[in-house]
């Protein structure tokens, strides 16, 4: 199992054939059940950017390296996003009203083997969500057979594209059955495998009115990219874990706080075995400048309590200001080394007194360990097994 890296195709083209006339569509509520698909900016998360460019200080280590997780995870997401948009901007087939639901197609996937549809279906009230939606692969027309690879639910907020709250589903290995039981060229073929969910919410702070707040927290289980596919390798296995929360808040004062937190399992260079290294990386960043990253690294050959810790500080160049190092040997004795000082974790919030002088915790900065444990969990069942049939 190594570290994700994706590389997501969007295998649909479609050839749109005997759509009602568009005369015929009620516009406003097509608009309305539209709105149930996320735009990029609810799923897509940010990464320290900088602002300004000076040569002082070393590049931050921790700010590059999150820019390929989150490039990573938004590949997924707005995928999802992008296949949806394709289908769903395009003038609906039928709209049921007795179902409150809009159907695009069946049409044919020039691009791959067989049919693609979709749909957004409006909920009764008292459901978790106002709106339900998926993309679906099927062999012919007969959309009672097709079967759904994309899934997702949403309450999306009607004055504001980027609020609102919502699920989506990719699900790689029910693309992955889909082609195996009937693609004929199936054995030509690489797949994704694994499964990508991700809920998000986006909103004004109630506690705060004016302020808004919007997160994202993401789970991947037993992923394997088109890159590293290999038809006889069991995703539960080979497959790789990431768990993802990302968040922003902007405050009434215009300033915007982004952070995330990132865990997985990765072999971790020079180790004494290839066995696998938990990682997990925090972080927060101010205006996409200054920010604060803390890492840890455990178990797999760093049997407890050895451990790695380490804590990096950056300017709006994304140059270092601090960096602090501490390894744990085996049998507990901590070493540690340091560049800087943590008074250097700016910026100066007023009277000397630096923002990132201070930790993530100390700052209140949000966690995976803060997710609702029921949500935890269901997102996590959903990934490991797909949506209940």
């Amino acid at each position: 199992m190594r570290y994700l890296a994706l590389v997501l195709v969007i295998p649909f083209a479609l050839t749109a054939c005997g759509t009602d006339d568009s005369s015929t569509i009620d516009k406003a509520l097509l608009a309305k059940y539209r709105a149930a698909i996320p735009s990029e900016g609810q799923l897509a998360a940010k990464k320290p950017q900088g602002t300004t460019t000076n040569l002082i200080g070393d590049p931050a280590v921790y700010p590059a390296w999150a820019g390929p997780t989150a490039i990573q995870i938004n590949m997924a997401a707005v995928g999802v996003v992008q296949v949806m948009r394709a289908i769903t901007d395009l003038e609906p087939t039928i709209y049921n009203s007795a179902t409150q639901e809009f159907l695009w197609g069946p049409w044919d996937n020039n691009d791959d083997f067989g049919t693609v549809a979709a749909y957004i279906k409006e909920l009764p009230e008292g459901e978790d969500f106002e709106f339900v939606y998926a993309l679906l692969r099927g062999v012919d027309n007969d959309v009672t057979t097709m079967k759904p690879v994309i899934w997702g639910g949403a309450t999306p907020n009607p004055d504001n594209e980027d609020w609102g709250v919502g699920i989506t589903l990719w699900d790689f290995e029910a693309n992955y059955a889909f082609a195996k039981d009937n693609d004929p060229d199936f054995a030509t073929k690489t797949f994704e495998r694994g499964r990508f969910v991700a809920v998000y919410g986006a909103g004004e702070d109630a506690a705060n009115p004016g302020a808004v707040m919007g997160w994202d927290y993401t789970v991947f289980r037993n992923f394997i990219g088109k890159e590293d596919y290999n038809p006889s390798a069991d995703p539960a296995v080979d497959g790789g874990d990431i768990d993802y929360l990302y968040g922003h808040y902007v405050g009434t004062d215009g300033n915007i706080l982004d952070f995330l937190h990132f865990q997985f399992s990765m072999n971790i260079e020079d180790t004494a075995t290839a066995a696998l290294e938990d990682i997990s990386v925090r972080m927060a960043f101010l205006n996409s400048g200054w920010g604060r990253a803390e890492a840890t690294a455990d178990n797999g050959d760093l049997t407890p309590p050895a451990a790695f810790v380490a804590t990096e500080c950056w300017d709006t160049a994304l140059d270092r200001t601090f960096l602090g190092q501490v390894y744990t040997d085996p049998s507990g004795v901590p070493y540690s080394a340091a560049e800087g000082t943590e008074q250097g974790c700016g910026p100066d919030v007023g009277g000397g007194v630096m923002l990132f002088a201070r930790t993530l915790d100390e700052l209140g900065i949000p966690t995976l360990d803060d997710i609702d444990p029921a949500m935890k969990l269901a997102l996590e069942n959903v990934a490991e097994n797909g949506m209940p049939q």
